[in-house]
């Protein structure tokens, strides 16, 4: 997969409109018929989605705030103009260069001197061998992960002196560059560029964890590089394909942080025309390789990139013109059902890329098949169709109630087995798990999870994890997993003794174990949804009353500051919080206009109560015994209806639009 280029042959302003060829062999443009069949109801559609771009015309930035890293991150930096530079020189079998970042895209070089008919070799790689691993004493590029190509360039120069090479036929996935055949380059003949499609920067997450702030950055490069026109899996092999499993799990994250709505939407017309009279989608878009109906858990893509581009844009007409084709596939996996039930729901790929084997996978996608019907209850909701959001909630508790009978297992107290996937995934989805032995299978959870010391599923079970801690109370458990940085969790994926990733692995063990598998992969990057509606605690509810609600750990160390900013079509919604102290908290937040807010102050001790909010300098409440009054003490222009969960003792106000710091104090 590569591009051959013959500087001989090259023939002046060939692509200029006077051009004309006096030799013969120049074939002229052929007049086609159209492929549209217009008698079967085809039609020619304008595609809105943007087009793959590099360098500067490829990114645009609209968040406030600083340009480049933070300060502990390693990589390149996507404020830079998508222009990469080497960073480093070695002469390994030719001359070898470290981009630094690992990206998608490829090479221009330049000031090549040397004599006609001189062939110059480029090749690329994500990894290369450490340097007398295995008693070799080698460290030149590594292509066990390139599946069966040859990722290669190659030029023939024409002698002219000061030529410059770059291929613009395809592109590559890589951190390493390698030039065979030419000795006499350097650094600064070498430029990289970063190719996407074309997007607007919109989201930005700081915090005071180098971990988290080094995942975010893997994932913003992951997902770039997995933007091809459509989300692909991912860039360095010959496969590129519109995986749907990929793009359902990364959607969320990505929309906090790209301005890729029109690319989204291309990608759901791309699902709906080729979805199936039977309703049925299939595992990849457009339809390659795998199977149709897909797996549960990739075909629930269609679901779940129509409802989370309308929970950010709060475009009702998305969710009206992707309905049927919704609800059909849901029809579908009922067909599917009433064929085998839950206990033997079919599957074919299920919790992917897990630490320990999946112990029932049925499990596994029944909770796809659930959570879709939940979703399209809500859009059904929204768009007033009253019969359905019967039809399919009884359909629902049904549903909810065999999922409990057939996987429950009443003598281990969990489902199934009592791994974690199998207990994530139940607790996940509401009305499942019966609330009489909800706390007994948390309890499983949280006790494998402390005892083992990491998480052991998959890309499916991972993307519920960290809400389900933050909402159930264990917030502090769900900081450290984020956290960890040993095997297995993403912290790892930059700290081992082989490469420090600077985008996020396909495989928990990508590296060490053979590194068969990509180096840049996006479909474990749903712990960057939790970064903005957990940590950030924004979540945009459809553009209508937003919710700011940052959740707050009890060990005030494990996260002290956090930064956030979300740019909407309505205005920037932006939110910084610091931990003053183990039981003060200052919060400033910035709500676009015509927007309001719902505020939420999470407690900073367990069994803790807020004493007293302070807002720009004014305090506006106090608690003066245990159940105080909710009055306001001093009028503030644009806060109200103050209010305390009594259950939870989160305190609640509503903001109008504006800029606001408030202090709040917790005994």
């Amino acid at each position: 997969m590569g591009t051959i280029v013959d500087f001989r042959a090259a023939r002046s302003c060939w692509s200029c409109a006077n051009f004309t060829d006096p030799f013969s062999l120049w074939i002229n443009a052929s007049v086609l018929p159209s492929p549209v069949n217009f008698t079967a109801g085809g039609q020619f559609t304008l595609q809105m989605m943007d087009p793959i771009r590099i360098g500067p015309d490829a990114l645009h930035i609209a968040t406030s705030g600083l340009r480049g890293n933070i300060d502990g991150v390693h990589g390149g930096s996507l404020t830079d103009g998508g222009i990469l530079k080497p960073i480093s020189q070695d002469s390994v079998n030719g001359q070898l260069f470290d981009l630094g970042q690992n990206f998608a895209g490829w090479c221009k070089l330049s000031s090549l001197n040397a004599p006609k008919s001189t062939i110059i070799q480029l090749r690329y790689g994500e990894l290369r061998y450490s340097l007398g691993e295995n008693q070799i004493h080698f460290a030149g590029l590594y292509y066990e992960n390139l599946a069966n190509i040859a990722v290669m360039d190659t030029v023939i120069l024409n002698g002219t002196g000061n030529e410059t090479f770059e291929p613009i036929f395809t592109y590559h996935g890589f951190r390493y560059l390698l030039v065979n055949g030419y000795d006499n380059i350097n650094k600064d003949n070498i430029e990289c560029y970063n190719a996407h499609s074309e997007t607007t920067l919109i989201g930005n997450f700081s915090s005071s964890s180098n971990v988290l702030n080094q995942i975010q950055h893997n994932i913003l490069w992951s997902q770039l590089s997995n933007s091809m026109s459509l989300p692909t899996d991912c860039p360095q092999r010959n496969e590129r394909r519109g995986w749907m499993g990929d793009a359902g799990l990364s959607i969320d994250e990505t929309l906090f942080n790209f301005d890729y709505v029109n690319f989204y939407l291309n990608f759901l017309t791309m699902i709906a025309d080729n979805q199936s009279p039977d309703g049925g989608v299939s595992d990849t878009v457009p339809f390659t390789v795998g199977f149709n109906p897909a797996d549960p858990n990739w075909g629930t893509a269609y679901v779940a990139i129509t409802w989370f581009l309308y929970e950010h844009t709060g475009d009702i007409t998305i969710l009206e013109k992707y309905y049927k084709g919704i609800q059909a596939w849901i029809d579908c996996l009922t067909n599917q059902h009433q064929r085998t039930g839950l206990a033997k729901m079919y599957f074919y790929w299920g919790d992917w890329a897990t630490v320990q084997g999946t112990a029932n996978i049925s499990l596994v996608s029944s909770y796809a098949y659930l959570r879709d019907i939940n979703t399209f209850i809500n859009m059904s909701q929204i768009l007033n169709h009253t019969d359905n959001v019967q039809k399919y909630s009884q359909l629902y508790q049904q549903l909810a109630d065999e999922f409990h009978r057939v996987f429950y297992n009443i003598s281990l107290g969990a489902y199934v087995d009592g791994s974690q996937a199998m207990n994530i995934l139940p607790l996940a989805l509401p009305h499942v798990v019966p609330t009489s032995v909800r706390s007994t299978v948390l309890n499983s959870l949280i006790n494998n999870l402390v005892t083992t010391g990491h998480f052991t599923g998959g890309i499916v079970s991972v993307a519920p994890l960290y809400p389900l801690l933050s909402d159930e109370g264990h917030h502090d458990l769900a900081l450290k997993l984020a956290q960890s940085t040993s095997y297995p969790s993403y912290g790892y994926m930059f700290h081992n003794d082989i490469q420090n990733a600077t985008t996020t692995w396909e495989l928990w063990n990508t590296l060490p174990q053979g590194a068969t598998a990509s180096l840049n992969h996006h479909m474990f990057n749903s712990i960057g949804a939790w970064f903005y509606r957990y940590l950030a605690g924004i979540n945009l509810n459809a553009l209508q009353t937003i919710s700011i609600y940052p959740r707050m750990s009890y060990d005030a160390d494990l996260l002290s500051y956090v930064k956030a900013e979300v740019i909407t079509i309505k205005g920037s919604v932006q939110i910084e919080w610091s931990r003053l102290s183990r039981n003060i908290v200052s919060l400033s937040i910035a709500i676009p206009t015509n927007m309001d807010a719902i505020l939420s102050f999470d407690p900073l001790i367990e069994n803790g109560r807020c004493m007293k909010l302070i807002c720009d300098s004014n305090i506006v409440w106090m608690r003066e015994k245990k159940n105080v009054e909710l009055k306001f003490l001093k009028e503030v222009k644009g806060i109200s209806g103050l209010q305390e969960n009594e259950l939870r003792h989160v305190m609640s106000l509503r903001v109008a639009s504006g800029e606001y710091t408030f202090i709040a104090y917790w005994e």
